[in-house]
C-alpha cells in the first residue's frame, strides 16, 4: 500500500496520536536513515505500521523473530514474544481503522 497523507490520517486517527514529522516523512519513503535514534520515540510503531502495510510482504507468524531483529536488536525470547503481541495489536488496531496488513496467521 502506498502510504499516503490519506492513510496517514487514519493512523493518527487510528491510534489517537499525532505522528512527528519524521514518522511521517519515514512512513510515505523507504530512506532508513530518517528514523530517530533514542528511546521512546516511537521507531518501533511506524516501523511496524510501515512493515504491515508494505504492499509486497505477506508476512507469517513464524518471521516475526527475524523481524523483531531488524527493528531493534537481538534482546532476546522475551523480546520476541513482546514483539510478537506488539505487532499483533497494531495490526488489529490498522485492520480496525479499514486498512489491509499483510500479516498471515
Amino acid at each position: 500500500m502506498q502510504i499516503t497523507d490519506e492513510v496517514i490520517e487514519k493512523i493518527e486517527t487510528a491510534f489517537n496520536i499525532k505522528l512527528c514529522d519524521w514518522q511521517k516523512e519515514y512512513l510515505k519513503n523507504d530512506d532508513i536513515k530518517i528514523i530517530s535514534t533514542g528511546r521512546a520515540n516511537g521507531r518501533i510503531l511506524v516501523y511496524t505500521i510501515k512493515t504491515l502495510l508494505a504492499d509486497d510482504e505477506q508476512i507469517k507468524l513464524r518471521d516475526l523473530k527475524r523481524i523483531s531483529k531488524q527493528v531493534d536488536k537481538d534482546y532476546g525470547v522475551k523480546y520476541s514474544k513482546w514483539y510478537l503481541k506488539y505487532i499483533l495489536g497494531v495490526s488489529k488496531i490498522l485492520t480496525q481503522a479499514g486498512l489491509k496488513t499483510g500479516l498471515k496467521k
